[in-house]
């Protein structure tokens, strides 16, 4: 090829140079294709990516030889069967190592299995083990749970046991002191029914509560007219029930002990006149009732009293009827709840009772005369 003539290429080796040039160029990008692809898993090593390189580069400088020696240039089939040799050798190597990678991986999936499945073998066992650890653990706090919670009923029970006898004997005790407080107050109150028993009253006693009744006329009166309401209304009322009390008490004294004094048939009435009447009369200047009724009232008493004192000089003794009681109650609950003045219910009620007590007043004065009408006509 060195001595021949350098002549003007054909067309034809033209366009054969050409193509082998492309097909040198095919190769060449193929090799570096191949040795620079990555691959994830089965990667080729680069001893083979070194052996593809060089092959890719004798093409390209064979091809270029022959296009600058104007050499004839070599058909591309015999070119291509030149080539194929070096290439097949590449890739048959390429195949073994490829072949050679892959078993090395499959032996690592399998290495790597066989210890993910040891790992799995030893987490179980040591899941186990701890399980029966925590089952033993378990098993001990409950044994010691149900010792402690026995204990703890022992000592509970002993403890309301030792509170039960305690409680008993406090129960116990505190009988024994109720029992002796008991029979302590039954003996006193003995003693104390004993005295008022055998307590007799001086003979006086009688005539000075009629004393004391006159003498709270006057404080029952400036009470309800001259001092501050309400505190004066609630005061006068206290005062008016005293003196109220008194009156019942004198006179049972007197019956009871045969206390009986010219003095005391000459006050006792009196004084109840002028504690009723100094009420009623209040009453009117307060404008808590109507004078007419008081009238009517004050009348009856003074009828009463000069009827009796006419009887007793006669020698007929008037005895008070039912009629006359019910009214001195009457007439005293009235003067109580118009002294109090409560208002709402309670004046409502004053003012019931104080028809009841008129009517009652009435009624009183009639029956006396009716059944001691002879003291009238002794008199004609």
């Amino acid at each position: 090829m060195a001595g021949r003539k350098k002549t003007e290429p054909a067309p034809e080796e033209i366009m054969e140079e050409n193509a082998l040039k492309e097909t040198a160029e095919d190769v060449k990008d193929a090799a570096e294709t191949a040795a620079k692809k990555p691959a994830p898993k089965k990667r080729a090593p680069r001893k083979t990516q070194k052996k593809a390189a060089p092959a890719a580069e004798e093409v390209m400088d064979f091809a270029a030889d022959q296009v600058k020696g104007g050499e004839e240039a070599v058909p591309a089939a015999d070119m291509v069967e030149i080539l194929s040799e070096p290439a097949a050798e590449t890739v048959a190597d390429m195949k073994e190592e490829a072949a050679d990678i892959e078993e090395a991986v499959d032996n690592a999936a399998d290495a790597v299995e066989d210890t993910f499945d040891d790992a799995a073998d030893s987490v179980r066992k040591a899941v186990d083990s701890l399980k029966d650890e925590a089952e033993k653990v378990s098993e001990d706090i409950a044994a010691e749970a149900e010792d402690a919670a026995d204990a703890a009923g022992d000592a509970a029970e002993s403890i309301s046991d030792s509170a039960s006898e305690r409680a008993r004997r406090a129960k116990e005790k505190a009988a024994e002191q109720a029992r002796k407080a008991s029979q302590k107050a039954s003996e006193k109150a003995s003693e104390v029914r004993t005295s008022i028993k055998n307590w007799v009253p001086g003979p006086n006693l009688p005539n000075q509560l009629t004393i004391a009744r006159i003498c709270m006329i006057p404080v029952f009166v400036a009470l309800l007219l001259w001092m501050k309401k309400p505190a004066g209304n609630i005061l006068a009322m206290i005062v008016f029930i005293i003196a109220s009390l008194t009156d019942t008490a004198d006179g049972y004294i007197a019956r009871r002990y045969n206390y009986v004094s010219t003095f005391g048939k000459f006050m006792d009435p009196l004084a109840d006149k002028l504690l009723v009447c100094s009420a009623l009369i209040c009453l009117v200047d307060l404008g808590r009732i109507e004078s007419w009724i008081v009238i009517i009232i004050i009348a009856r008493e003074f009828i009463i009293s000069g009827f009796r004192l006419i009887a007793v000089e006669k020698g007929v003794v008037i005895a008070a009827n039912y009629w006359g009681k019910f009214k001195t109650v009457f007439q005293m609950l009235m003067v109580i709840l118009m002294v109090a003045n409560f208002g709402g219910v309670f004046n409502a009620i004053a003012q019931v009772l104080k028809w009841i007590a008129l009517a009652l007043t009435v009624i009183s004065l009639v029956t006396y005369l009716m059944q001691n009408k002879q003291v009238l006509h002794d008199v004609e």
